[in-house]
């Protein structure tokens, strides 16, 4: 979903989870399944909200713009394949423009440039 109002709520069991294993008093690193990106941005906004997040890993399927993008720099689409995970199948990760917003220094004109 682009809602963000569920990517609010999904902020809230990072944190939740996070206590359970120790945090505030160690860094804890999450690895999440991710097609759209929602869920994942989420956990990098529970990091910004002061959360001692180490590392967040994104899951991917063959299906797997974002790990292609974040290893080369470049968001080449490809075809879809279907596979027993299809939230994760996609090819536009709606909400990893937002943290393209957020590296870019919250400035529209260096998203749309990209």
């Amino acid at each position: 979903s682009i809602n963000w109002a569920r990517v609010v709520a999904q902020v809230v069991y990072y944190f939740t989870s996070a206590v359970a294993v120790g945090a505030p008093h160690r860094a804890v690193d999450f690895t999440v399944p991710t097609g759209n990106f929602g869920d994942i941005f989420a956990g990098y906004v529970a990091k910004r909200m002061g959360l001692p997040v180490r590392r967040l890993r994104v899951a991917t399927n063959v299906n797997d713009i974002l790990a292609r993008t974040l290893a080369t720099g470049i968001y080449e689409v490809r075809e879809v394949h279907a596979t027993a995970s299809p939230s994760m199948d996609i090819q536009v990760s709606s909400n990893f423009e937002r943290l393209l917003f957020e590296a870019g220094g919250r400035d529209a004109g260096t998203v749309r440039r990209l």
